[in-house]
C-alpha cells in the first residue's frame, strides 16, 4: 500500500508528483482495506475487503522497514498482507475482532479495539520504527462490527 518511487528515502521529494490514476489507485485500496485515520489514530474497518481476496494458502509477503531492509513474513491461509508507513499490517480471519500491535523489542500489546492508540499511530506515522508489526483479527462477518 506505501507507493514506492525513485526518490531516496533520506531526501525530498525529487521527481513530479503521482499521475492521477496511480493516486486514485491507492486512495482507493486504502479504503478497500479499510484503512482509516481518525482523530490523529489508525483505524481498520475493511468493509469493502472481499473473502477471496484473503489467501487460500500460506504463501510469503515481502517489504521494505521504515531502514529501507527487506523483510519477509509467512503468512497463513485465511490472511492478508500490506503496509501502512512501511509498517507491515496482517489481516487474518478469526473468531472475534481483535487486534495486536508487536513492538520493535518484540512486546506484544493485545486488545478488542481495530483503533490504534495515538502515540501508536504517531510512532507509526513519524516511521520511528517502534512498532514493527500490526496483526489484525477479523471476525469473518465483520462488516457487521
Amino acid at each position: 500500500m506505501d507507493p514506492y518511487s525513485h526518490t531516496p528515502a533520506h531526501t525530498g521529494a525529487r521527481q513530479p508528483g503521482l499521475t492521477g490514476q496511480v493516486k486514485e489507485d491507492i486512495l482507493c485500496r486504502r479504503g478497500e482495506l479499510g484503512l482509516f485515520v481518525e482523530a490523529g489514530q489508525i483505524c481498520f474497518r475493511p468493509a469493502l475487503l472481499r473473502r477471496d481476496e484473503f489467501l487460500a494458502a500460506p504463501a510469503e509477503f515481502c517489504y521494505y522497514d521504515v531502514a529501507d531492509r527487506a523483510k519477509r513474513i509467512r503468512l497463513q491461509a485465511d490472511s492478508i498482507g500490506f503496509t501502512c508507513c512501511e509498517v507491515p499490517v496482517v489481516y487474518q480471519i478469526a473468531a472475534k475482532n481483535s487486534l495486536e500491535v508487536i513492538s520493535e523489542d518484540g512486546s506484544k500489546l493485545r486488545q478488542d479495539s481495530l483503533c490504534l492508540s495515538r502515540a501508536a499511530s504517531v510512532s507509526i506515522f513519524e516511521r520511528a520504527g517502534k512498532v514493527s508489526r500490526i496483526n489484525v483479527s477479523l471476525h469473518p462477518n465483520h462488516r457487521q462490527t
